[in-house]
C-alpha cells in the first residue's frame, strides 16, 4: 500500500461516511511515503480513494483540489452553489409530495386487490361505485402500520428480491392471459387523456431518485454507469410499453387501472398475482419508511399520522390511475425534468456549450408545460370522478 503526503489528502467535514471505500488508520497510512495514492479524511477517519479517484469521472476534480478543505473546494468549483441552495426546500417538498402520493397509490392498489377476494356485501362498503371498501383499507393499514416501526434497515435485499420476483411473475401471468387474438371494444386515441398519460409514464420512473446513490456506490464501474443507465431505461420503457399495449389490446376500454382486476377469477394463478402486493409492502415500507430509532416517539407519531392520512385519501379518492397521473404530472415532472435542469444550468452555465444550454431550456419548457397541463387535467378528472 502506498500513501500520499499531506498535500495529497482531501479533508471533508461533517458526519458523512464514504460508502464502499477502504477505511484505514492514520498510523497505517503514515508507514508509507509515496505520491501514488490518495486518501479521504472524514472526521479523522481515513479512506483509501486511489482506485476511486482513477476510475471515477470525478477523480480529476478530486486530485485538482487535493489538500484543501472540501467545503472551500466545492465553493471554488461551483461559485453559484449558494443560488442552488434556495431550491432545496422546493426539492424536499416535491419529494414529500411524490412519496406521499406513491403511498396513496400503493394503498389503493393493495386495497383493491384485497377487495377482489371479499364477499359482495363487504365490497359494497365504499363511498363511490368504483371505490374500495373500508374493510380492505383497514386490512391494508393493519399490515403496513406495524412495519413503520422497524428499528433499523438491514439486509433488505432479500425483501427487494422477493418483491421483484413476484412482480415479474405477476406480469408474466397477466401477459399469459392477454389474448390479443380478438381485439374488441377499441376506440380512437383520446387526446384529452394525453396529459394524464404523460403523468402516468413519468410516475413509472419514480426510481430517478436512486440514480445518484447507485452511481456513487459503483466505484469500479463508475465509467460504465451512463451506458448501464441508458440500457436499463430502455428496457424499462420497452417492458412498460409492451405491458400497457398488450393489456389494452386484450381488454379494450374495459381495461382497469389495476389490471389484475381484469384477470379471470377462476384462474388458479390469479391468487399469486394478487398476492404480490403483500411482498411489495415489505419492499416499499422497509426501504422508504423504516425508523432508525424504535423509541422515537415523535418520529413514530408522524409515521402513524402519515399512514392514516394516506389511507384516508385512498378511501375517499380511490382512483389509482388518476392519482398516479396527478403525482407524475405535478411531482415527478418537477423532480425529473425541472429541478435537474435548473441545477445543471446554475452550476455549469459558464462551461456549457450553446447547444447543451438550448437542450436544457427545451427540457425545462417541456417539463413546465407537462406539469401545468397534466396537473390541470388530472385535478379536473378527479373532480369529475368524485361528482
Amino acid at each position: 500500500m502506498a500513501t500520499a503526503s499531506a498535500s495529497n489528502v482531501l479533508r471533508l467535514p461533517g458526519e458523512g461516511l464514504a460508502t464502499g471505500l477502504e477505511q484505514l488508520e492514520w498510523a497505517e497510512v503514515q508507514k508509507h511515503n509515496t505520491r501514488e495514492s490518495s486518501w479521504l479524511v472524514i472526521n479523522d477517519q481515513v479512506y483509501d480513494i486511489t482506485n476511486f479517484g482513477r476510475r471515477h469521472p470525478g477523480g480529476k476534480v478530486i486530485y485538482h483540489y487535493a489538500g484543501q478543505d472540501a467545503t472551500d473546494s466545492f465553493r471554488a468549483l461551483h461559485p453559484d452553489s449558494a443560488l442552488v441552495m434556495k431550491y432545496l426546500k422546493p426539492l424536499l417538498i416535491g419529494q414529500v409530495f411524490t412519496q406521499t402520493g406513491f403511498c396513496i397509490g400503493y394503498t389503493i392498489f393493495i386495497a383493491r386487490n384485497i377487495d377482489s377476494f371479499m364477499p359482495s356485501e363487504i365490497q359494497n362498503l365504499h363511498l363511490l361505485s368504483e371505490g374500495v371498501s373500508i374493510v380492505s383499507i383497514g386490512i391494508t393499514v393493519a399490515c403496513v402500520l406495524p412495519l413503520c416501526f422497524v428499528k433499523k434497515v438491514k439486509q433488505l435485499s432479500v425483501f427487494s428480491l422477493i418483491a421483484d420476483v413476484t412482480l415479474v411473475v405477476g406480469m408474466a401471468i397477466v401477459l399469459y392471459y392477454d389474448d390479443c387474438s380478438e381485439v374488441y371494444n377499441m376506440e380512437g386515441i383520446n387526446w384529452s387523456g394525453l396529459p394524464i398519460f404523460f403523468g402516468l409514464v413519468t410516475s413509472s420512473f419514480e426510481g430517478i431518485g436512486l440514480v445518484v446513490p447507485v452511481e456513487r456506490t459503483m466505484n469500479k464501474d463508475a465509467l460504465r454507469y451512463p451506458l448501464l443507465l441508458d440500457i436499463v431505461l430502455c428496457l424499462v420503457t420497452l417492458m412498460l410499453g409492451s405491458f400497457g399495449i398488450l393489456g389494452y389490446l386484450t381488454y379494450g376500454n374495459d381495461t382497469k387501472d389495476v389490471i389484475t382486476l381484469n384477470l379471470p377469477e377462476d384462474a388458479a394463478l390469479t391468487y399469486v398475482v394478487k398476492l404480490f402486493p403483500v411482498t411489495e409492502i415489505f419492499d416499499f415500507v422497509f426501504l422508504k419508511k423504516a425508523s432508525e430509532n424504535l423509541f422515537d416517539v415523535k418520529g413514530n407519531f408522524i409515521r402513524v399520522v402519515c399512514c392514516l392520512f394516506t389511507a384516508t385519501i385512498a378511501f375517499f379518492v380511490p382512483f389509482f390511475g388518476l392519482i398516479s397521473g396527478l403525482i407524475g404530472a405535478l411531482g415527478s415532472s418537477f423532480l425529473a425534468f425541472i429541478l435537474p435542469v435548473i441545477f445543471h444550468l446554475k452550476l455549469f452555465h459558464r462551461t456549457l456549450s450553446w447547444w447543451v444550454i438550448a437542450k436544457d431550456v427545451i427540457i425545462l419548457l417541456f417539463g413546465s408545460a407537462a406539469l401545468i397541463v397534466g396537473t390541470i387535467f388530472a385535478v379536473r378528472d378527479i373532480i369529475n370522478a368524485l361528482i
